[in-house]
């Protein structure tokens, strides 16, 4: 009798840990120099990006690749951020600062977000942004939906 209480209660505390981590809502940005505002830039770079957002905890987490180009990191901390809030063809100031690995060409980031983030995120209005030493403004763009 005494294992069934055990494994009952260990139950319980997955299933407490499981509801507690909240459902997560994923959004993906594809990178290009086409997606670069004012104006298109000519790379060959790439990337893709992806954002879960756990809304219970209201966290996001971001990770990400790209290919072709070699992120500044002495750009605003990483060359590498999340902006908003604007559509896809506006620019606005940095939302969050992602960590650039020029080694294995990864971005990555967590972060902690407020309920109008969320909502501006869920309205399609933040994108992602690599920056390099020949495109300061920005190589390779793209929304995040």
């Amino acid at each position: 009798m005494k294992i069934w209480t055990q494994m009952a209660g260990m139950l319980m505390v997955l299933a407490l840990a499981a509801c507690s981590s909240g459902p997560k809502t994923t959004f993906a940005a594809t990178l290009s120099g086409a997606n670069e505002r004012p104006s298109p830039v000519t790379t060959s770079a790439t990337g893709s990006v992806t954002l879960a957002l756990n809304e219970a905890a209201k966290s996001i987490t971001v990770t990400g690749s790209y290919s072709g180009m070699v992120v500044d990191t002495s750009i605003a901390q990483t060359g590498a951020h999340i902006h908003g809030p604007i559509g896809k063809d506006g620019t606005a100031g940095v939302l969050f600062a992602l960590t650039a690995n020029n080694t294995g060409n990864t971005i990555s980031g967590t972060f902690t977000v407020t309920d109008q983030q969320i909502a501006d995120l869920r309205a399609g209005l933040w994108y992602v942004n690599l920056h390099s030493s020949t495109n300061r403004g920005g190589e390779i763009r793209g929304q995040l939906e």
